[in-house]
């Protein structure tokens, strides 16, 4: 019973930490975006699909 637990456990925790790190890596790209004088509109898409 506690293996089900566990798995269940480790499959919430890689989740979050997936989640956080595409979190990390879209708020880095549009800071990068910022500071290069990329385009603007593509930030849009990155800002909606983060939130």
């Amino acid at each position: 019973m506690s293996t089900k637990n566990e798995n269940t456990d480790l499959f919430q925790s890689s989740q979050l930490t997936l989640l956080i790190s595409y979190t990390i890596f879209a708020m880095v790209l549009v800071v990068e975006s910022l500071l290069l004088d990329w385009e603007k509109w593509p930030l849009l898409i990155i800002v909606v699909g983060i939130s």
